[in-house]
């Protein structure tokens, strides 16, 4: 999750997801991926629906709006790296809030260079972020 440096919440390394249901968010999703789903199930599953004052299909305009102090956004680990100085970042839990990344590889191109290179760079990427990364 993304907020302005110097919300209520800053204070806290883990913010359960209840105690977003009176901020105001920004969404960054507008065609409802799967993680957008999976963010909307945890706040159904603690009884609110976010209060979306701008929708977006772009991770950095979220971004920009919380920096610029419009709400929140709750955005994909791997999106919140490029979080502006006064955009403070913290994981949510109560429930968790996480998603499985899963590469499909055709058997016969299992072994090109290219799709080599990728799983490696998931895997890299996961061991990075301190996340369980499984090999087949």
């Amino acid at each position: 999750m993304a907020l302005l440096t110097g919300h209520h919440l800053e204070s806290r390394d883990v913010v359960a997801v209840h105690e977003l249901a009176e901020e105001l968010w920004v969404d960054h999703d507008i065609f409802e991926t799967p993680a957008s789903r999976i963010i909307r199930s945890a706040c159904r599953a603690v009884g609110f629906t976010p209060n979306v004052v701008a929708r977006l299909d772009d991770h950095y305009a979220a971004l920009s709006l919380v920096e610029a102090g419009v709400g929140i956004t709750v955005l994909t680990r791997l999106a919140l790296q490029d979080a502006a100085p006064r955009v403070s970042i913290r994981s949510l839990h109560r429930p968790a809030v996480q998603r499985r990344v899963v590469a499909h590889v055709r058997q016969e191109r299992g072994s090109t260079r290219s799709v080599s290179t990728a799983l490696k760079t998931l895997h890299r990427l996961a061991a990075d972020a301190g996340l369980r990364s499984e090999e087949p």
